[in-house]
């Protein structure tokens, strides 16, 4: 849908796409971007990027390394507005939810992994992909195997902040209702 600034038409994937570093890594207070007044939330809202997010195999994760494993993930996925994270481990899980969210990519999540909830989601959303951490794609999809070991660039500093009108998950029901 067009918006309009000043004497110019854009659509709001153009200002998404002018602004987007600002999106991403100013924090502000309140959470809007001083240039399209989008309003924005942050990734994470720790007091310290040091507190504790997650615990994985009995080890605290901090803020700062779920938002660097973030920001490796979201930098190495494949191109496609939808992912479907088939990821068993669930920080692995929350990681990918978080790259997805971070790359303006929408996450599917049905409640099986049936066939036929598959060609669902490819009928839904054809660029989907499979997102997953198993030795081998669970589903018959376009597949991306979360790596053993992200390497993250520099810890990062600012949190990322996500546009409020983002879509970040669309879920799927059994079907019992319908689609």
């Amino acid at each position: 849908q067009p918006v309009r600034r000043g004497a110019r038409v854009s659509t709001i994937g153009t200002i998404r796409a002018r602004h987007a570093r600002c999106h991403r890594t100013v924090p502000l207070n309140p959470p809007a971007c001083k240039i399209c007044f989008m309003p924005t939330y942050p990734l994470v809202s720790h007091p310290t990027l040091d507190n504790t997010l997650a615990w994985r195999d009995g080890t605290p994760v901090s803020a700062r390394t779920f938002l660097a494993d973030v920001m490796a993930l979201a930098a190495m996925l494949p191109p496609g507005g939808h992912v479907f994270n088939a990821c068993a481990d669930r920080y692995r899980f929350a990681v990918g939810l978080g790259a997805a969210l971070v790359a303006g990519k929408v996450s599917l999540l049905p409640p099986m992994q049936t066939a036929q909830m598959v060609r669902q989601l490819s009928a839904f959303a054809p660029d989907v992909f499979c997102l997953h951490d198993a030795t081998a794609c669970p589903v018959d999809l376009p597949a991306f195997r979360y790596p053993d070991a992200l390497t993250p660039g520099a810890a990062p500093i600012d949190v990322p902040q996500i546009d409020t009108s983002q879509v970040m998950a669309v879920l799927f029901t059994s079907g019992s209702t319908g689609t």
